[in-house]
Order: structure tokens, then C-alpha cells, then sequence
């Protein structure tokens, strides 16, 4: 469990950091990514519009478009980047299935995959707007906890 909290949090912090040049409706680790995703604002996110919103946020991510990410995308001499870097290099290791020290699209397109099968209760390949909130709302208790066990107070929700 514990490592799938894990998991889920490098997947949603590595979408947040792509996320960071688009409208926000609301904070990602509450799952608004998710109202990101959904392309033709129906209220509703089918799994090609999921897939189609994680492969625009790997090329946001692919910085130099060399089809992979890795540590040349974010190379940067500042601090508060070298520190973003080191989360980045786990959360690369954890994305990156087949180790090679590159993350291709289709390894972080099927990372979210899980996340997204979760999120469909029902199985159709759309997530609802019920299933939207209800996902939105486990990521809002898993980030509260986990800001609890690192000592942080709970964000407040939006």
C-alpha cells in the first residue's frame, strides 16, 4: 500500500511539474489534472483523453524532444532546481520500466494507466464526473497523510 502511495505521488508530482504552464482548476495532488485531461469539457475523461493528455505532458517534459526524459531535459545550475532534479531522479527510476536511465513516452503514458483503471469503478473506460470526484478526493487524503507523516500541516482544500 505504502508503495503504491509512493508510486502514485512520483506520478502525480512528475504530471504536476509538467502541469506547472497550464490553466489550473485546481491544486494536481487534488486531482485537477484530471479536469485537465478532459479535452472536450464534457465533465467526463475517457481513457484517450487521458492518454492524449499524458502524452502532452511528456512532451511538455521531453524538453530537447529527444523522445525520452532524462537528466539533459533539466540540467540547471540553481538550487531549488538541483533539489526539483533529485525528485526527478527518483521519480524517473521509478517510471523508468526497463531501467535504461530514460523515461520513453509509452513508459510514462502506461505508468498513469493504474491510476486512471483505479479511478474507472465501473470499468466503461470514462471516468465521470462522480468518479472524478471520488479519485480527486482519495488523492487529497493520501497527500494529507502523507504531508502528516512528513510533519507538514494538511493543505487546505480548494
Amino acid at each position: 500500500m505504502l508503495r503504491q502511495i509512493a508510486t502514485a505521488s512520483l506520478i502525480i508530482a512528475l504530471t504536476a511539474a509538467a502541469y506547472a504552464d497550464e490553466q489550473k482548476p485546481s491544486h494536481p495532488h487534488r486531482g485537477g489534472f484530471l479536469e485537465a485531461a478532459d479535452a472536450n469539457h464534457d465533465g467526463s475523461v475517457s481513457r484517450d483523453e487521458f492518454i492524449a493528455w499524458r502524452e502532452k505532458q511528456f512532451a511538455h517534459m521531453d524538453r530537447n524532444a529527444d523522445g525520452a526524459v532524462d537528466a539533459a531535459d533539466h540540467a540547471d545550475a540553481n538550487q531549488q532546481r538541483e533539489e526539483m532534479n533529485a525528485r526527478g531522479e527518483k521519480m524517473r527510476e521509478k517510471l523508468d520500466a526497463n531501467s535504461d536511465g530514460k523515461i520513453t513516452k509509452d513508459e510514462f503514458v502506461n505508468a498513469g494507466m493504474p491510476m486512471f483503471d483505479k479511478a474507472d469503478t465501473d470499468g466503461n473506460g470514462v471516468l465521470d464526473a462522480k468518479e472524478i470526484q471520488a479519485a480527486r478526493d482519495a488523492m487529497r487524503a493520501q497527500w494529507q497523510q502523507h504531508r502528516k507523516q512528513r510533519g507538514q500541516a494538511p493543505a487546505q482544500a480548494q
